[in-house]
């Protein structure tokens, strides 16, 4: 087999060493040997293996088995990745779904798992994720009633005679819905917003669900991939349902799509699409929720939500989208203390924006997460931003940012403004690039990131990247990796302020320059994210209070 392998190469290699050195050309010559002999015999294994890979994958499936794939990847990764596969096989998948199910299936056999070894994980904590158990839910009715029940009630419109649309998701699974455009009345004026179930044949046939544009993204451009990849074709291979919105015409809409992860490992998806001259506001937002069935756990639950978002925003359409991943509201303390050990949650989501008309998002996590937003700009006149805010308040809380903002047409512009904290051992990481290839003449394009670490044990990666080719362009970058501003903080010394308190009025003035920008946000999202900055700053005052040696006093705490 290596014999047959090098014979085509055997005799150009040896052609090429006849000028070099006896001993240094013995030395090259066995290297090339070895990497040609290595090189062919994983190229033939891997058109092998692939093509036998997605036969066995998609017979079984049928049969509703499971079956190892990738054998690229190490024992561990592939385990929990057919384990999750498994878990997914049962009666709630919606029939909609099955192309799409198949074709998760087929990328994943020839997809290279997540490994520390690969650029765009070497940052992450994969022991983490593979801690969440991709097993099948007990309960499941009863954890999505109750689980609704909480969502209606703290994070969803409380007014009845709200217009904005509502979906509620548990574990990946639509439990309700209000507004949808299910009647007559709102469907005659082009707004659906609901399971890809309930939806007209006219809505469905928007939306290709089995598309992976992912992959074919970073296919193209594998140095600059963002790694979504793997965790866009478990999603999905693994979908149970999906939420579709489409809103066309000369409308004003509004929704929230509220989903929540009680246990084990969730796969949400969510497609939109904004045509003709339609205006759309969406409140996506990612909960850590316990399942309240009063089952006592016995051993720690460690928690994943695999989200994928895909939007078309047409020419002369406008969508503003609030992006909000919070933990558990009751996991935390006023101090940023863990209350709740036995409970960890992790949030992996890959974003993918195509943008001819106006774009504005908004990234708000307050848990540990990996977002990760490929956004093209395809049209002249094009308008996208991406801000983003991430919090980190203890050792267990990871904000992994990765944007990649592609200007493939001119005229083109787009801004990006991100803030981190991290205290307490928190760990942040932004990595950001824009393109603009030699068509994109006269891009304009802006990127910032600043991060704040409040404390020596706070780690921060920021990475901004600016990718031009073309030469009539207005593009700028920059970060900024620092503690709380000096002259800032003895301006209100000097006026009789105490340093903790003043420590805090300036953490909580960083995060508030960037909310001020957005024009609502979601119910709940507020009080969460007041939570969050009020515990990075109380435990800035208890730590420079501590090694004082004293107390904060109530009024400053409070």
């Amino acid at each position: 087999r290596i014999t047959e392998c090098l014979a085509p190469h055997a005799q150009s290699t040896r052609r090429q060493l006849t000028m070099c050195p006896p001993v240094f050309g013995m030395w090259v010559t066995k290297v090339s040997v070895i990497s040609t002999t290595c090189y062919a015999l994983q190229s033939q294994q891997r058109q092998s293996r692939g093509l036998s890979a997605r036969l066995l994958r998609f017979s079984l499936h049928m049969e509703g088995e499971a079956s190892a794939f990738n054998e690229t990847a190490s024992p561990r990764n592939r385990a929990w990745f057919d384990a999750c596969v498994d878990a997914a096989h049962s009666d709630r998948w919606s029939a909609e779904l099955k192309e799409t199910r198949l074709a998760g299936l087929s990328l994943l056999a020839d997809t290279a798992l997540p490994s520390a070894k690969q650029e765009p994980w070497r940052f992450a904590d994969l022991s983490a994720i593979w801690a969440a158990t991709p097993a099948e839910r007990e309960n499941h009715d009863q954890v999505c009633t109750k689980t609704t029940e909480i969502m209606q009630r703290q994070w969803c419109p409380t007014s009845r005679d709200e217009e904005a649309s509502v979906v509620l998701m548990v574990n990946g699974v639509v439990t309700a819905t209000r507004n949808c455009g299910f009647d007559d009345e709102i469907s005659s004026s082009s707004i659906y917003i609901g399971p890809i179930g309930n939806a007209s044949s006219e809505v469905a046939t928007r939306f290709d669900l089995s598309a992976i544009p992912e992959a074919a993204l970073e296919a193209a451009e594998p140095n600059a991939a963002l790694g979504s990849t793997p965790f866009a074709a478990l999603n999905a291979a693994c979908a149970e349902d999906a939420v579709v919105v489409a809103v066309k015409g000369d409308v004003h809409a509004s929704a929230f799509v509220v989903h929540a992860t009680t246990t084990g490992v969730a796969h949400a998806r969510l497609a939109i699409a904004v045509e003709d001259t339609a205006q759309l506001e969406l409140h996506q937002i990612f909960l850590m929720l316990d399942d309240e069935t009063g089952v006592q756990k016995d051993a720690p639950q460690t928690r994943l939500c695999n989200s994928r978002t895909t939007i078309n925003v047409a020419k002369g359409a406008s969508l503003t989208h609030n992006y909000a991943i919070l933990e558990d509201p009751n996991s935390v303390g006023n101090n940023g203390e863990v209350i709740d050990a036995q409970q960890s949650s992790n949030h992996i989501e890959a974003t993918c924006v195509s943008v001819a008309g106006r774009y504005a998002g908004t990234v708000l996590s307050t848990s540990r997460s990996r977002f990760c937003a490929d956004l093209s700009l395809t049209a002249p006149g094009a308008l996208a931003s991406l801000d983003g805010l991430g919090l980190a308040a203890s050792k267990r809380d990871v904000v992994d940012l990765r944007t990649q903002i592609r200007h493939i047409c001119a005229d083109a512009s787009s801004r990006q403004d991100v803030r981190l904290v991290a205290t307490n051992g928190g760990s942040l990481l932004f990595k950001g690039r824009i393109c603009v290839p030699t068509v994109a003449q006269r891009s304009d394009a802006e990127q910032i990131c600043r991060a704040a670490i409040l404390s020596d044990t706070a780690t921060a990666n920021v990475m901004p990247c600016l990718d031009i080719v073309a030469n009539d362009v207005k593009c700028a970058h920059g970060a900024t990796v620092a503690d709380l501003d000096e002259g800032a903080l003895f301006f209100l010394l000097a006026r009789g302020v105490r340093r903790p308190l003043a420590r805090a009025l300036l953490v909580r003035g960083f995060c508030d320059d960037l909310l001020s920008n957005l024009h609502t946000l979601a119910p709940g999202v507020a009080n969460a994210l007041d939570a969050k900055i009020r515990s990075i700053a109380n435990a800035q005052a208890s730590g420079i209070l501590d090694s004082l040696g004293g107390s904060p006093p109530a009024a400053e705490t409070s």
